[in-house]
């Protein structure tokens, strides 16, 4: 009974440290991403998203050292020599299942392993602008904020195209076709949508939407060479959760990555649908194969044929991202206390409150996703 008691006590500690830590930091990367838009009235806009990019990686990085170095997180790739000699070199469109809570912490474990993870973009909720320091670090990150309105999207997206071409640093660019996770209500009004215009049933998907991977596609062809196909499975026998990677559960997957040249990609509306769907019904099948082998057909798919697998070694610099920032929150308050003069206790009431907000806005993200977010809305 007591060693319970105390493996649940260190896994509350471990849990608490992790949300005060990342609801700090994200207040102090929003500060300094702040400090740098004076840099976008002299015309140095590759060195404010250079500031932007620094920031980014220690905050994300947090994510990826609990998952390393805290948490039970493991994750492999399985991709050809090729692809992952191009992960780094070239602007890229990624298009990833979304299945589950927790894809894209895998997503970010990639990035950081490949050098990548500063440069992550994606598509997102325009509400999301709403949140305190969420909204600000995807705007300064230069994510594409949607409204779910298709002629305003339009525009939304061509705008955010011609600024992601101007970017000098390679980039990943992450689409969620689906729009939304997976659950069984989502997935019910998702394959009655697939029977009613007579498209392939998925069993572990929902029916992807093609029409803003279309115009992404379309917009990105002369400054994004690829699009990586990219399919993550976890073992078990339930999808893993947010909550499981928080409370320490293990959490073993793979990810499997095609390259795809984008230039293969149809430019038409109704052909680069079917091409979309064409890709979620071999997803499927990767995953279906996947639940029962805890592998990818590698041996079997004649396509995959050169694929191995590459162990996700744990990151040293994402554990110095960590201790870096117990560091400094530490030194901080030993700095704030030993200032004379000023009501110190003013000082960490008002930081209080801001970390308040902070993890607020956190549970409202995850609020949001978990809760409002369905499909074919």
């Amino acid at each position: 009974m007591v060693p319970v008691i105390i493996n649940k006590l260190l896994t509350l500690v471990n849990l608490i440290s992790f949300v005060s830590i990342f609801v700090s930091a994200s207040c102090v990367v929003a500060f300094f991403h702040t400090l740098s838009l004076p840099l976008l009235l002299f015309g140095c806009q590759h060195l404010q998203r250079r500031i932007v990019g620094f920031f980014t990686h220690l905050y994300w990085g947090i994510i990826v050292g609990y998952a390393d170095w805290i948490g039970q997180y493991r994750l492999d790739l399985v991709a050809d020599d090729d692809t992952v000699r191009d992960f780094n070199k070239h602007n890229s469109l990624w298009i990833l299942n979304h299945r589950y809570q927790v894809d894209w912490i895998g997503l970010q474990m990639i990035g950081k392993y490949f050098g990548i993870l500063e440069n992550m973009k994606g598509v997102g909720k325009h509400s999301l602008l709403c949140l305190p320091v969420v909204g600000w670090t995807l705007f300064f990150n230069e994510f594409i904020l949607v409204k779910r309105n298709l002629t305003q999207d339009k525009k939304i997206i061509e705008k955010n195209l011609a600024s992601l071409s101007t970017i000098k640093d390679p980039f990943a660019f992450i689409i969620f076709c689906e729009g939304t996770r997976f659950t069984k209500e989502k997935h019910e009004a998702s394959m009655e949508f697939a029977k009613k215009h007579d498209y392939q049933q998925l069993q572990h998907h929902l029916l992807p939407r093609t029409k803003g991977f279309q115009i992404l596609s379309n917009g990105m062809k002369s400054f994004v060479p690829y699009v990586f196909c990219a399919t993550i499975c976890f073992q078990g026998d339930r999808d893993p959760t947010l909550v499981d990677f928080l409370n320490l559960r293990p959490i073993k997957g793979s990810m499997i990555i095609r390259r795809i040249p984008i230039s293969q990609i149809p430019e038409d509306e109704k052909e680069c649908g079917d091409y979309v769907r064409k890709l979620y019904v071999e997803k499927d099948q990767l995953c279906e194969f996947y639940k029962k082998n805890n592998r990818f057909p590698t041996d079997s798919w004649k396509q995959l044929e050169n694929f191995k697998s590459i162990e996700m070694k744990r990151s040293i610099s994402s554990l110095c991202i960590i201790c870096g920032w117990l560091v400094f929150f530490v030194a901080f308050a030993f700095f704030l206390y030993s200032l004379e003069g000023i009501n110190t206790a003013s000082i960490f009431i008002g930081i209080g409150a801001i970390i308040s907000v902070a993890i607020f806005a956190f549970v409202a993200v995850l609020t949001i996703v978990n809760t409002y977010s369905s499909y074919g809305r």
